[in-house]
C-alpha cells in the first residue's frame, strides 16, 4: 500500500504581498491554537486545493489572491504540486527546492 506524507505547504499572496510555509514532521503533526479563528482549518484546506479538490473557504480567504505549492512524498518518490486558481502543476521533484536555490 502507497503511503502520502506531507512534507510542506507554502502559501503565497500576490495581493497581500505575503507568504508563510508550514514544514510537515515525518511522523504526527499537532496543529494547536488558543484563538478558534486562527486557521487550523483553513490550512487543512489548503493542502487538499492545492492538490485539486474545491473545499469551502470563507469569503476573507477568497478575496486573498493565493497560490499554493504543496510538496509531498509518495512512498520514497518526491512530488510537488503548484496550484494558482485553476491552474494546477505537478512536478516529480519539489518547487519549493528548486525556488531556494
Amino acid at each position: 500500500m502507497q503511503n502520502l506524507k506531507f512534507k510542506q505547504l507554502l502559501v503565497l499572496s500576490n495581493s497581500s504581498n505575503s507568504a508563510n510555509q508550514f514544514t510537515f514532521s515525518e511522523t504526527l503533526n499537532l496543529i494547536t491554537a488558543v484563538d478558534n479563528s486562527v486557521g487550523k482549518t483553513t490550512l487543512v484546506k489548503l493542502l487538499f486545493w492545492g492538490l485539486g479538490c474545491e473545499p469551502d473557504f470563507d469569503v476573507n480567504w477568497t478575496s486573498i489572491d493565493c497560490q499554493t505549492i504543496v510538496d509531498f512524498n509518495i512512498d520514497e518518490r518526491i512530488f510537488s504540486v503548484k496550484r494558482y486558481k485553476n491552474q494546477i502543476s505537478l512536478n516529480p521533484t519539489p518547487i519549493s527546492q528548486t525556488i531556494l536555490k
